[in-house]
């Protein structure tokens, strides 16, 4: 196979992993009212409890306006709270209600289960697996903010 071949192929079976491993969690986090693209936040602000918006973006490299979103639909279900911080009524830190609290057993152990999965179909590739796709998310999120900061830059010109 040549390696243009092998580029398409890459970009083709790293995007029907994601899409069907996010189906999976998806179908099994609807019961709790959550999904794919924000049971996320609920194990980050379990472990870092009283972190800024400006924290998780920093954390999970996203996007403001998707964490903004993301963050005040888990307020409006109850399961996050923010509180401003005094010296800077901009900021505000954000912390799991009881609620929140209360789902995360249940939300590790989807997350455990689907993991466990699909490092099965990997077998006994996984662990080269795991290294190689850090390394391509890695240079993706550093070209990425290069460009990011390159057009500041020039926006600023």
């Amino acid at each position: 196979m040549s390696g243009e071949a092998n580029q398409v192929e890459l970009l083709k079976w790293i995007s029907i992993a994601d899409r069907y491993i996010k189906i999976q969690l998806d179908r099994r986090l609807k019961p709790l009212k959550l999904s794919s693209s924000n049971y996320y936040y609920l194990l980050r602000l379990h472990e870092r409890p009283g972190i800024t918006q400006e924290g998780l973006i920093d954390l999970m490299f996203l996007n403001r306006s998707n964490v903004t979103r993301s963050i005040n639909q888990l307020v409006n279900i109850g399961i996050v709270r923010k509180e401003i911080v005094t010296s800077d009524r901009r900021m505000s830190k954000l912390y799991l209600t009881d609620h929140g609290e209360s789902l995360c057993p249940q939300v590790t152990k989807i997350r455990e289960d689907v993991v466990t999965q699909a490092i099965q179909d990997a077998g006994e590739r996984a662990e080269g697996l795991v290294t190689a796709m850090r390394a391509v998310a890695q240079g993706a999120v550093t070209r990425e903010q290069k460009f990011d900061a390159k057009e500041v830059e020039q926006s600023h010109d």
